[in-house]
C-alpha cells in the first residue's frame, strides 16, 4: 500500500516547509478530503490509515498499518463509503481523524447486511484498533481471503 503523493511530498519537503501541490489544491477546490493525504504530523489518507499513525505515533506504525488500510479499502467496497464517513456527505480530512480518534466506523453490517460474515470477520480483523489484534501479515491476510474465495470456513 503507498500513497504516491505523500511519498514524493516527504522526499522533496523539509520539516519546516509548506507543501504545494497539484492534489493538495485539488483538494482544497473540491470536497475530497476523506481521500487526500494531510501534510504534517499525521502523515496518510485519513480514510485508510490505522489508529496508532492517526495519532501521529510513527514508532508504532508497521506493516500492520497496511494490512488496516486494505481492511479499510474493503470496508469500502463492501459497505460503499469509507470508513469514517458518518453519512452521504463527504467529511473534511478533520472529521474523518476525528471519527477514527473517537473510536471505530460504523459496523460494517450494519451498514452491509448482505455481505457475508466471513468477509465482515476479515474486514474486522484487519481493521482492528489493537495492533497486536490485526493480521501479522498480509500474507495472513490473503490467506483468508483465498480461504473465503475456495469457500474454505
Amino acid at each position: 500500500v503507498m500513497d504516491w503523493g505523500l511519498a514524493h511530498a516527504e522526499a522533496r519537503v523539509g520539516a519546516d516547509e509548506t507543501v504545494h501541490t497539484l492534489r493538495t489544491d485539488e483538494r482544497e477546490r473540491t470536497h475530497q478530503a476523506a481521500f487526500s493525504t494531510l501534510y504534517g504530523e499525521v502523515l496518510g489518507t485519513p480514510s485508510f490509515m490505522p489508529p496508532e499513525q492517526a495519532r501521529g505515533a510513527h514508532d508504532l506504525v508497521s506493516p500492520r498499518a497496511d494490512v488496516y488500510a486494505v481492511g479499510a479499502m474493503l470496508y469500502h467496497l463492501l459497505a460503499r463509503r469509507p470508513p469514517y464517513a458518518r453519512s452521504a456527505a463527504e467529511p473534511s480530512s478533520g472529521e474523518v481523524l476525528e471519527a477514527l480518534l473517537a473510536g471505530p466506523p460504523t459496523p460494517l453490517g450494519e451498514l452491509a447486511p448482505d455481505t457475508p460474515d466471513e468477509l465482515v470477520a476479515i474486514t474486522e480483523k484487519a481493521m482492528a484498533r489493537q495492533i497486536d489484534a490485526r493480521y501479522a501479515s498480509m500474507l495472513e491476510l490473503a490467506d483468508d481471503l483465498r480461504a473465503y474465495l475456495e469457500g474454505r470456513v
